[in-house]
């Protein structure tokens, strides 16, 4: 789930040093203006990647009341929404942001997420339809997409979406399993495995790229393997 940030912090820093330093920049921010609603929203992002999702939403909501036009606010209150599982909320704090600036396709794709997580497909497709069209370059509107469509049993539509993530990124580790469940959704097992191995080579802790290439392995009668692969899932679920 991506959010709007108005700027960068060092990668290197931890959740609470983040949260410590965006605080002493929301108290000298306030201190100038205490109606400056980025200070809220930066303080809001720092506590929903910290967990504290309460605080997340006092702090948009106060960014919200202070400056209700601004696309961003509520778009970031919709992702911790979207983070604490109020997908009615997150939906809605969305559609306003799309209300906002229809051009937004990041707005859209995370729509498309929380209408998925509900199980309307329909909607989630239109949504990342209408992502890709504003930004044909992303990539996680493909892969949702795919994955939504392999929800509703489109298994070739799937593989058609993840292999347009794919050219876009051949590093989309979630782009390999999903196209990877497609083809052995549809018995091609060969080139499922491929695929789950292709997601294994880059990020080698994806358990559900084990598990799935273990269950493709048993189906061609590869026992040892799907055993080995059962075993390194269950490790990494564990972890």
């Amino acid at each position: 789930m991506q959010k709007v940030l108005w700027y960068t912090l060092p990668a290197d820093w931890s959740i609470v040093r983040r949260v410590r330093f965006i605080r002493q920049l929301k108290s000298k921010a306030l201190a100038i203006d205490p109606k400056l609603a980025a200070a809220y929203s930066h303080l809001g992002i720092a506590h929903d990647q910290n967990g504290e999702y309460d605080k997340a939403i006092e702090d948009h909501s106060k960014a919200i009341y202070i400056n209700a036009d601004s696309v961003g606010v509520y778009y970031n209150r919709g992702s911790t929404y979207n983070d604490m599982g109020e997908y009615d909320k997150a939906i809605e704090d969305y559609s306003k942001a799309i209300a906002i600036n229809p051009k937004l396709a990041v707005a859209y794709s995370n729509r498309g997420e929380s209408y998925a997580i509900k199980g309307k497909y329909d909607k989630a497709i239109e949504d990342y339809s209408k992502a890709i069209t504003i930004d044909p370059k992303l990539i996680s509107a493909y892969c949702n997409r795919g994955f939504a469509h392999i929800n509703k049993g489109d298994f070739s539509m799937a593989i058609e979406d993840c292999s347009k993530a794919i050219a876009i990124d051949p590093k989309c580790a979630d782009a390999y399993v999903y196209r990877g469940y497609a083809y052995h959704s549809n018995g091609e097992y060969d080139k499922a495995i491929e695929d789950y191995s292709k997601a294994i080579a880059i990020n080698p802790k994806i358990a559900t790229a084990y598990n799935n290439r273990g269950i493709a392995y048993r189906a061609k009668g590869e026992y040892e393997k799907a055993a080995t692969d059962d075993g390194i899932s269950r490790s990494l679920s564990q972890k």
